[in-house]
């Protein structure tokens, strides 16, 4: 292979800085497409995309405004916000629910189920701190020794399918995140 001169260098940057494209580029001065390419990566010429290829449905904003919206609940899942945003901008392209999922997911966003839990009130609060200072100092040996045990629900009210949630790309959960239960299940019986 031989060399290419410092001027012709030059020359390629210059165009590439221009926006020409490689093959033109390789015309003009006579510089195989892959030197162009190797002399774009060793003088670290930044150059704009083309701009070729399909558009993005849902702009910067389009997708901040839906994620806060799926954080604060308003829409209930990405269904609901591609069915809301249909009805809000009828004569509009609007995304559907996959590429609100694929947009979720391009910016860290995590589905998952909704856990259910109890709400943290104080005494909760105060009961949790209590039980932590009681045990504080058992070692792990001693806590081989305890025996957990689990219980099964049986539904009186309500249901008890599957719920979604957007857990943020933190991965911290958030009231939002999580299905409240209420004393003895709010509405089942436990066995």
């Amino acid at each position: 292979m031989r060399a290419i001169s410092n001027q012709k260098k030059e020359d390629v940057k210059h165009l590439l800085q221009q926006g020409t494209t490689y093959r033109k580029i390789s015309e003009l001065t006579g510089v195989s497409l892959g030197a162009i390419g190797a002399i774009r990566k060793d003088l670290n010429v930044d150059i704009e995309a083309n701009g070729a290829g399909r558009k993005r449905i849902m702009s910067s904003n389009d997708i901040r405004a839906v994620i806060r919206k799926l954080v604060t609940g308003e829409y209930k899942s990405v269904e609901d916000a591609s069915r809301q945003l249909r009805a809000t901008y009828p004569n509009k392209v609007t995304p559907s629910a996959e590429t609100i999922r694929r947009e979720m997911k391009r910016l860290n966003y995590v589905a998952m189920k909704k856990p259910n839990v109890l709400p943290l009130t104080r005494s909760r609060r105060n009961a949790r701190f209590r039980f932590a200072q009681a045990y504080r100092s058992w070692t792990v040996e001693d806590w081989k020794r305890v025996v957990f045990t689990d219980e099964t629900k049986v539904n009186r009210l309500g249901s008890d399918g599957l719920h979604w949630t957007w857990i943020d790309p933190d991965g911290k959960l958030r009231e939002r995140n999580v299905i409240h239960t209420y004393k003895h299940g709010g509405g089942s019986i436990m066995i």
